[in-house]
Order: structure tokens, then sequence, then C-alpha cells
């Protein structure tokens, strides 16, 4: 035992003290505990080896040990005692906590710095003491648990702000702790707040309920709703005051009944949830509790660990309040309920008082305007009896003041109507707010179901509709306007008055001379007259004022009011498609046929249907003489149009005189032809537009619109297809798709209109729900006969893909081949909506047919605009081939002149030729250029997808569709100041997914967009071009990745380690891709070579043809691509012929014979170069002659060229042109010759040796 480790010695002395130390606690608690004879006290202490590090080397391992006591007494709340050390440091931190009840101090206290022991009397003193000397050096700073404060939390915050063993991560982490104790405590503290005041309510609440009640009956008794009481004193400005005083009494009363639906709708709703919500809190106070164990335990910084131990406590502090809350609210949840339905009644009462005496003094203080306004208007009457004596210019200003008074008798009327107006609107606005939260309380706590659904129809109904409020909205904005208009022209009038004694003074000018005893009467009269016209244009400016702003006030209700109604039209939809009718098997047994009959052929609903018509023409006079003059139109051009028709057919395969006016024309005949169903739909949607119609009209008018719509789509496309029509003469399209086409339309256009017709009429809620079945019937049906269609037209050996497979092509490729996954879908998609109304979701499967409808026509469409721009395409390529043709065969014809004066040859020799030249081939789509492909197809899907996503997004954005549907993944959100982690929902995936197709697409197209729509426009070289659009490209990729990353919840933050690690390893291990890439971007942008210049680089010469990401492309003369890499163009050496200038020199060299004529020859050099097109006369062609060769006389001929181009070519042209003029001056080129001199000064020794 001697040669124990210190460590275990120590440990074994501990363990000895724990017993000792058991027996001391429980003898003192027991002395100590005088009271209940029940009351009894235990102690259990138990010492813990956690993991630690310990400086002294003479411990067997890192560790240290930790003294936990705990000592529950019967009927006292539970005493906790710990003991914690730190290991190696006897001036650090210890810690001693004891607390025990209430009523009892706590027996040893904390502190920060040394030892802190505090002395007990007796054994147990002595006992704690000697515990906390021998355990000083391991105490932990994380024991004490003392409330949390604001104060704390800012010191722990300076404290590691100023920490110099931390590093950024660190202190970041601590800091984020701190941040967020200091949320939940801000949370806490209103949690505290919110709980004494329950306890106050749950103290007062029934007196409170008592005084409610009497304040309710003597509210009820006392009634004063008599103007003369509300406003004593019977003047304008008297009404005016008292009215703004009941106005800010309803807005409070307003406010208060506002706040108690919505204190209910949380007690309703948190009493469904306080059990679920109690025991969740109560698991998060466990959580925290372990988390808080594990503290001790964790190998994070001291100053780490004190900031997450008061995150942690702040949190279950928190949570306790929360619990406290719940148990409160749920303990006097009856309470509660009465007093807020109380305080509710009381604000309605309050508000239904407010709204009678505001009405009462509305009216009476219209009353009063009238009166004044009839009064003023009777005054003026007399003045014009009185004026009949006076002068023309007296009785004239009598006249107009008269008129100005009725028009202010008028006004006054009018104003009235508006305040009415307005006071309705704004009850109507409220109580369709304050109906709205209602019904989204119940559907809250009810759900959604039968009971609920008629409720929700009934509301819907009930709410305004938008029809009627733009009809409302025009002719309020056209009485805005001229009322404006009135008032400027008042006041324009008062200042060409200027003042009373001045407009008197006019109007005494235009009197003759007279006594002056009558000038002075007739100069009193006049400024009387003028005195009430001023005063009558005053009143109209001031009340016009009034009126002005009446009708503004009442627009903006009104429009706020419809806002809010389609919001809650909105929330009863989609609270409808998901909530189910009753089965077929219920509906059934009635007699539903008979009554679906008797309702679409009663007389009484078509005589409604009459009288409707009648008024609705009288309405909307102008369109529906359009409307009757389109079909008269219809009736006298139709012929004509077809025979139009047949002549563009004819031309459509002339290539010199077809042009894509010719096409638009054709497809615009096509669109008249069909066009006469459209007349249906127009008087539907008038019906549509009108309001206070009979719901049966209503219901008519709906379905004959969208049936009218459905036939002339199905008659455009049946005339598309007929023989001679645009999809044969025009568009090319294959015989067996328009004759499959014909055969299958013929028969399912009727089929689909009469169903779509029953199924619209009788499914809609204004139809009476007896006949909702059968409405849900010619559903089934109708996706019945769309999945026999889709089959017929589409299966593996069907027309579409017979041709197809014929004439395949690239974009068809992958269509082909996924034959097998897209056909089943395209035959699921009708077979699921025909389950829908089976299943009862009638509202739902009307929704998804509206889709599924816009989505049909928007993809017929857009196929047609696809068709219109490769028509387009395609006849800009007939006129490019038809100009190459005629030119090539001018040029030919040019020869063919040269050669007959040259050699005497006749022109019959080449007419084959020239006739083969016109002989054009027949255009397809497939020989476009590539870009042009792919730009078609590119945007096709682009808008795919757009448009898709525009028709569907209603129903995606449905609550519980996409919005809801959380996956296991989780992004940080960034909510005051804290980060915290929320789920990445099924939306927020295909809305990345969106982003990601809309980035490729962009990339690989909007460049050739540019090229097409903008860069061929500029004045820029190909290189240019090409790498504006290059850097587009990368652009577009960067801007989408990083949204699609920001759609995901990726922030930079927390994807800079993976780019830290990248750059790393990209310094390491991809340098060299790195290199090029950043090599490519220097070309781009500084362009030392561009697309189209020819370079050398090494042995090789040739075009560049592309730049790319690692590489670029050369293309040598024999047509050889050559890849270099981007980090040699910029660090090697290479030659730029076509930099900064394109011309290039030629350099020929020529040998001629000794004793040839030097001067002769250098002359027919210059010439043979003077006479070449492709040679430049400036600089000029130059020839030297630069040396004596061994057997020959060496001349050089210089020229230039304007580019290198044609450079083989040209030098090629130019040995020729040497050669023959060489030839013909017969000067000759020196064969290589080489001459022996043997040295004759000795003789020669001749020796002969046999083989």
């Amino acid at each position: 035992m001697n040669k124990l480790n210190p460590g275990l010695r120590a440990w074994d002395r501990v363990e000895r003290m724990n017993h000792t130390l058991r027996d001391g606690l429980v003898k003192e608690i027991g002395s100590r505990d005088t009271g209940d004879s029940n009351s009894s006290s235990t102690i259990d202490i138990t010492m813990r080896m956690v993991r630690g590090r310990f400086p002294s080397p003479a411990w067997p391992k890192p560790r240290r040990f930790v003294l936990t006591g705990v000592i529950p007494t019967v009927g006292r709340e539970k005493s906790d005692m710990e003991i914690r050390t730190r290991p190696g440091h006897f001036s650090n931190e210890s810690r001693l906590h004891a607390n025990r009840h209430e009523k009892r101090k706590p027996c040893l206290e904390s502190a920060e710095t040394g030892l802190c022991l505090a002395i007990f009397r007796g054994r147990i003193g002595v006992f704690l003491s000697l515990v906390a000397f021998l355990c000083a050096p391991l105490a932990h700073p994380l024991a004490a648990d003392t409330e949390v404060t604001q104060t704390r939390i800012d010191a722990g915050r300076k404290v590691v702000e100023s920490a110099t063993g931390l590093d950024e991560t660190q202190k970041q982490q601590a800091l984020e702790f701190y941040a967020q104790a200091e949320k939940w405590l801000r949370e806490a503290n209103a949690a505290k707040a919110e709980k004494a005041r329950l306890m106050a309510v749950a103290r007062e609440g029934p007196k409170k309920i008592k005084k409610l009640r009497a304040r309710m009956e003597e509210f009820s008794r006392n009634k004063t709703d008599d103007p003369n009481a509300l406003a004593p004193n019977r003047d304008p400005d008297g009404m005016g005051a008292a009215i703004k005083e009941e106005e800010a009494a309803l807005t409070e009363a307003r406010e208060a009944r506002r706040q108690q639906m919505d204190i209910l709708s949380e007690l309703t709703v948190g009493a469904k949830n306080s059990s679920t919500e109690i025991s969740a809190n109560r698991k998060t106070m466990e959580r925290i509790s372990e988390d808080l164990n594990a503290l001790a335990s964790a190998d994070d910084p001291i100053r780490v660990s004190e900031a997450r131990g008061i995150s942690l406590k702040t949190h279950r502090i928190l949570i306790r309040e929360k619990i406290a809350v719940s148990t409160l609210r749920q303990e006097n949840h009856s309470l509660l309920v009465d007093l807020a339905q109380l305080e509710r009644d009381m604000a309605e009462a309050r508000i239904a008082r407010c709204q009678a005496r505001l009405d009462r003094l509305r009216e009476a203080a219209g009353d009063l305007r009238e009166e004044k306004a009839t009064q003023a208007r009777r005054e003026a009457e007399r003045d014009i009896i009185e004026s009949t004596a006076l002068p023309g210019a007296f009785r004239a200003i009598a006249n107009e003041t008269t008129q100005y008074r009725m028009e202010l008798e008028d006004l006054a009327r009018n104003e009235k109507t508006v305040a009415e107006a307005l006071a309705a609107a704004k009850a109507g606005l409220d109580g369709i707010e304050s109906d709205f939260k209602r019904i989204r309380q119940r559907v809250k706590v009810v759900g959604t179901g039968q009971a609920i659904s008629s409720v929700l129809r009934a509301r819907r109904a009930a709410l305004p509709s938008m029809r009627s409020y733009r009809r409302a909205s025009n002719e309020r904005k056209e009485e805005i306007v001229r009322a404006t208009d009135r008032q400027i022209h008042i006041d324009e009038r008062l200042h060409a008055h200027g003042t009373v004694g001045d407009f008197a003074a006019k109007l005494m000018l235009a009197l003759p001379d007279m006594p002056e005893s009558e000038r002075d009467g007739f100069e009193r009269k006049a400024r009387r007259l003028t005195q009430a016209q001023r005063d009558a244009l005053n009143e109209l400016q001031k009340v016009y004022g009034t009126y002005i702003g009446g009708l503004t006030a009442l627009d903006l209700a009104k429009r706020r009011l419809v806002s809010v109604a389609k919001s809650y039209v909105d929330y009863i939809d989609d609270a409808l498609r998901l909530i189910p009718d009753p089965s077929f098997l219920d509906l059934a047994r009635e007699r539903v046929f008979t009554q679906a009959t008797w309702w679409l052929f009663s007389p009484a609903n078509w005589s409604e249907f009459g009288k409707d018509v009648g008024s609705l023409a009288r309405r909307y006079p102008i369109p529906t003489i359009l409307l009757a003059g389109l079909l008269v139109v219809l009736a006298i051009r139709r012929r004509s149009s077809k025979a139009r028709l047949e002549k563009l057919s004819r031309d459509a395969g002339k290539i010199r005189d077809y042009a894509f006016a010719y096409f638009l024309e054709a497809v615009a005949i096509t669109l008249f032809i069909a066009s006469w169903p459209l007349l249906i739909a127009g008087v539907g949607y008038l019906f549509v537009l009108s309001s206070g119609t009979d719901p049966f009209t209503d219901l008519l008018g709906y379905a004959l619109f969208k049936s009218g719509l459905v036939l002339a789509g199905g008659l455009f496309l049946i005339e598309a297809n007929r023989r001679d029509g645009i999809g044969e003469r025009h568009l090319r399209w294959p015989a067996p798709i328009r004759e499959a086409m014909l055969r299958e339309l013929r028969w399912a256009l009727p089929t689909v209109v009469s169903l779509g017709f029953l199924a619209i009429i009788m499914s809609q809620d204004g139809a009476p729900s007896a006949l909702w079945p059968l409405g849900r019937l010619a559903f089934v049906i109708l996706m019945m006969v769309f999945l026999v269609l889709a089959y017929r037209l589409f299966h593996a050996h069907g027309p579409f893909m017979g041709t197809w497979r014929k004439h395949p092509s690239t974009h068809l490729k992958m269509f082909l081949e996924l034959h097998f996954l897209w056909f089943p879908l395209l035959l699921l998609l009708p077979f699921g909506l025909a389950l829908l109304p089976i299943l009862g979701y009638r509202t739902m499967s009307l929704h998804f047919l509206d889709g599924v409808e816009m989505t049909l026509w928007f993809f017929i469409g857009l196929f047609f605009l696809r068709e219109f721009v490769i028509r387009y395409l395609d006849i800009a390529e007939l006129r490019l081939r038809h100009e190459e043709a005629v030119r090539k065969r001018n040029e030919l014809h040019a020869q063919c002149v040269r050669e007959k004066e040259d050699m005497q040859k006749t022109s019959e020799e080449k007419p084959a030729t020239l006739s083969s030249l016109m002989e054009i081939p027949e255009p397809d789509f497939r020989e476009l250029g590539d870009q042009a492909k792919r730009l078609v197809q590119g945007g096709f899907l682009f808008s795919a997808i757009i448009g898709i996503w525009f028709i569907w997004s209603d129903l995606l954005s449905t609550p519980g569709f996409l919005g809801d549907a959380g996956l296991s993944f989780y992004a940080p959100e960034l909510a005051d100041g804290i980060a915290r982690e929320v789920s990445i929902t099924l939306g927020d995936v295909v809305g990345a997914l969106i982003l990601l197709v809309i980035t490729m697409l962009a990339a690989k197209n909007i460049p050739g967009v540019l090229e097409i729509v903008l860069l061929r426009r500029l004045p820029l070289e190909t290189g240019g071009r090409y790498a504006f659009a290059t850097l587009t490209q990368y652009s577009i990729v960067g801007i989408g990745m990083a949204a699609m990353l920001g759609a995901l919840g990726v922030e930079w933050s927390s994807i800079q380690w993976l780019v830290a690690a990248l750059g790393i390893g990209l310094g390491f291990g991809l340098q060299e891709i790195v290199a090029n890439f950043i090599s490519g971007i220097i070309l781009l942008f500084e362009r030392p070579i561009r697309v189209g210049d020819v370079v050398t680089i090494d042995d090789t010469t040739g075009i560049v043809s592309r730049i790319r990401i690692r590489a670029t492309t050369i293309i040598d003369w024999e047509k050889k691509e050559l890849l270099v890499p981007n980090k040699d163009l910029i660090t090697g050496r290479l030659t730029n012929w076509t930099l900064s200038n394109r011309m290039t020199r030629i350099l020929i060299t020529v040998g001629i014979a000794y004793g040839s004529d030097v001067a002769l020859a250098l002359r027919l050099l210059t010439e043979a170069a003077t006479e070449h097109p492709e040679v430049l006369s400036d600089p000029a062609p130059l020839g030297t002659f630069e040396g004596f060769g061994d057997n020959a006389l060496t001349l050089f001929l210089r020229c230039y060229m304007e580019s290198v181009d044609n450079r083989l070519a040209t030098t090629s042209a130019l040995h020729q042109a040497i050669n023959e003029k060489f030839n013909a001056a017969g000067i000759s080129i020196s064969f290589p010759q080489r001459d022996i001199h043997l040295d004759t000064v000795t003789p020669l020794d001749i020796r002969l040796v046999s083989s």
C-alpha cells in the first residue's frame, strides 16, 4: 500500500471521508430538524470520477474529483450540495454550495477567487471545512447555480471579449451562447410578467366578472342615441367634433374586441395543446438538466463552458416559467374564458352603441347640411325674384348664385350618401376581418370536416365579388376626377372675381349714368348679390373638398375590403379542397338525375336567364354590338377567308415570293375561321362580369365561357390539320400525325365539350348540392375520354411514336428512349384525376381540371410558338440559300463570259450547271445551326417549366402541400441575432431544382441569344463577341449556383471552411488546372489571342477556334485540332499574326542563272505581285537583288496582303505567275551545280587497284 500511486491514496482518503461526512451530516441535520414528527432527513453523498486534466505528473491518469451531495427531506424542497474542485491550482475558484428550505439561508457562500470556507456549528462544519480544504485544488468554476441576470451576462461577455486564451471560433461560440442567454432572459421576464398577470386574474377574476356583468346591464339600460344629447351645439362644427369623438370611441372598441378575440383564440387552441406543451417543456427541462450535468465533463475551455452553462440555466428558467404559465392557464381556463367572453361582449356592445350613435350623428349632420343648403337656395331664388326689376347683369349674378346653391344642395345629398357608404364599408370590413379570424380559429380547433364545409361555403357565397368592385371603383374614380375638375373651376372663378368690392365695382361699371341717390341703392344691391355668390362659391369649394376626401376614403376602404375578402376566399378554397363530399353511394339513392333534369330545364330558371340577357344587353351595349358584328363578319367573310387560305397554301412552296408575313396571315385566317365559338365564350364572359344576376345565369354563363374557349381551341386544331392547312403547307407536319389528330378530334371534341359543360355547371358551389354527384360523374367520364385519347395518340405503335421513329432528331432521341417512363405517367394523370371526385374531393377535382386545362392550352400555345420560331428560321435559311444560289449563278455566268472571250468557247457548254444551281434542296430543322437548335429547344423547355410553375403554384403553395413538408435536413437561420436551425422543406428543394435547371438552360443558351440579338449588331470582332459571351456564361453559372445554395439555406459562413479546404487542395493537387483556369480568364480579358486569330506556337500554325476553361483549341492548316493549355499561352512564347494588324508579308526567294538580265527579272517579279488582286499596292511590292549564290543570283520579292486568310493560295499563285513570266522572258531558274577543280601543282598520283 505504501507504493500506491499518490492519486489512488488521495482517492482512498476522500472515500473514507465520504462515509464519515455522511454520518456527521445525518447527526447534525437530525439535531437541527425540530418540528414535524414525520420530518426526517437522509443524505446520500457520492463520489464521481470524471475525465479532466491535471498538471501534476503524480496522478496515474488525467482525472478530477467531484463530490456531490443530495439531501432530500420530507415535506421540504430538495437541497443540493456540491463540492467541486479544479485540480492543480489551489488559489483558483472553489465553491461549496448548499441550499436548504426557503426559510433557511444558504449555509455556504461561494467566492470567485481563493478558497471559500464557511464554519458550521458542530461536527458538520468541521467535516465540510475539511472536505473543502482537501478538494480545493479540484474546484470547478461552474458549480455555483446562482440566478442569471443581465449584469452577469454582460460581465461574462466582456470577459470573453477580452480573453486572450481563446481563438476567434471559440470567442464567437461563447458570444453566441451569451446572446442566446440574453434572448431567453428577455422571454423569461416576459413569462414572469404573464405569470404574475395570470395569478392576479385568478385572484381578482370572479370580482371582475361580477363588475363586468353589472356594467353590461347598466350599459343596456342607458341608451343616449338622441343627436341633440350627443351634440348639443346644432352647428356643423359641433356635429363634426361629436362625430370624430364617436369615431375614436368606435375604433377603440373595435381594437378591444380584436384583442379579446385573439385572447379567446389563444385560449381555445391552448386548451387543446396545453397538456402536450407542458409535457414537452418538462422533457426539455430534463434535457437541459442532462446537458448541465454533462457540462462538468466537457473538454471545452473554461469561458466557453461558463457561457454555455449560463445559456442552459437561462433556458431552464424560461422553460420553468413557461410551465408555470401553462399550468396557470390550464387550471384557470374556465375563468379566463368567461372573462374574455365578457370583455368581448362588452366590446361588441360598445361597438354597436358607438356605431348607432355615429350613424345618428352622421344622419343629423347630413340633414343639417341639406337644410342649410335648401335654405340658401330659397334665399337665392328670392334674390332672383327681387332682381327682376334690376338690370340684366344683376339678374345674371342672381341666377348664377341660384345654380350654385342648387349644386350645393345636390352635393350635400351626395356627400351624405358617400358618408353612409363609407361607414357601411368600414363596418363590413370589420365584420369580415372578425369573421375571418373566428373561422380560422374554428378550423384550427375542430379541423376540416363536413360540419365546417357547409359553413365555409355559406361564407364564400356571402363575400363580395371583385366584379362589382371593379365597376364601382371605375365609377368612383370618374366621379373623383369630375369633382376635382369642378373644384378647380370654382377656385379659378373665385380668383377671377377678386374681392367683393372689386366684383361689385365691375358690376356697377356696366350700369348707365344715373343720379347719385339711385346709384347708392344699386351699389348696395350689387354688393349683396356678389357677397351671396362668393359665399355660395366658398361653400361649394369646402364641400367639394370634403366630398372628394370621402370618395377617396371610400375607394380605399372598398379596396381593403375586397383584399381581405380575397384572402378569405383563398383561405376557404384551400380548406374546401381538403374536405371530401359524401360518397357516391350515399347520394345515388336520391333522385339526382330527375332533379338535375328539372333544374337544368326548369322554365323558371330559363325565364330568369332571359331577363338577365335583356338586362345584360342594356348594361353592356357596346360589347353586345361587337359580338353581333363579329357574328355577321364571320358569316360574310368565311368563304372568302378559306379561298385566301388556299392561295397562301399554294404559294408556300415558292421560295422567291414567300415571306414570314404570309405565314402569319395564314395563321390569322385559320383563327378567324375557327373563332365562332368565341361568341359563345364572349356571352358567357359578360355574364361572369355582371353582378346581381340569377345563380342559374351565373353558372350557365361560366359554363358557356369555358366551353366556348375549349370548342374554339379544338376547332383551330382541326382547321390547322386539314388538307392544305397551315400544318401541311406551312409547318410541314407529317401526314400520319395530321390524319390521326383529325380522326381523334372529330369524336373527342364534342364529347369533351358536352361533358365539360355538365361537369362545370353541376359541380360548382352555386349549383344545388343534390346535383353534385352528377357533376362528379361527368368529370369521371371526361377523364376517361382523356385517357383513351392519350392512349390512342401516344402508345408505342401510335401515329406520333411511329412518325418520330421514322424521322428521329436530336431533341426527340431522349424523348423516344424514355417512352416507357413518361407514357404510363401520362395515362396515370387522367386516371388519378378521375379518382378525386370518386373519393369525394369535388372542389379539388375542379381546381385540378382548371389547372389541366390551362396546362394543355399553354403547351399547345407554346408548341405553336415554337413552330413559328422554327418557321421563321426556316424561311430565313431559305432566303439565305436563295441569295447564295443567285450569287453563285452570277459569278458562274461572269466566269463563263470571261472564258468565252479568252478561250473562244460558247456559252452553250454550261447550261446544266446553271440550271442545277436553282435546284435548292428542301430545308429541314436539323440543318439549322447547333446554336439555333439549342436556343429553340432550350427556350421551349425553359418556358414550359416557368409556365407550369405559374399555373400550379397556387396548389403547391396550399398549406400542407410543399411549404410544410419538412425534410430531415436543416439550415441555419438568423432571427433576432440568434442562429437557429430550421428544417428544409420540399418546396425549398423544388425551388432549388428549378433554379438549377434555369441556370443550366441560361448558361447554354443566353450566349447564343446575345450573339444573335445584340453582339452581331455591335462593332465587335469575332474574338470580342466570343469573350463577352463566355464571360457572361461564367457569370450566369456563378449567380445561379449562389441562388440555388441560398434557396437551400446554405450561407457563406457555413461553407467558408470548405472553400478554405478546397483552396489548400487546389494549391497542391490541382494547381495546374487552376493555373489553366486563371489563364483562360486572363486570355478572355487581356485578349492576347482571340477566336479567329492566326497564331504560331512552337512549330504549329493555325487558327484559334475556341477558348475554354482549361485549354484553347487551334486548328492548323491540315484541319487538325491542337489543344494547348491556357497556361502555355500566357507563360510561353507564341506568334500572333493578326493581333493588332492583320496585314502580313509574303517573302519569295528566287534564284536565277548567272548571265541572266537581273533588271528584267526584278521588273517581272514586281509585275507578278502587282497583278495579283490579293497583294496590296500600299506598301508596294518590292523586288531586290541581294546576293551571289554558289550557283544562282539570289532575288527576293516582298509584298503585303490585307490578311493571312489566303496566304497559302496567294503564295502559290505568285510562284506560278513568276514562273510563267520568267519562261516567257527566257530567264532560267538556275539548277544546283558543283564544279570540281583538281590541284595540278604536283603530279597526280594515280593508282589502279584491282577489285
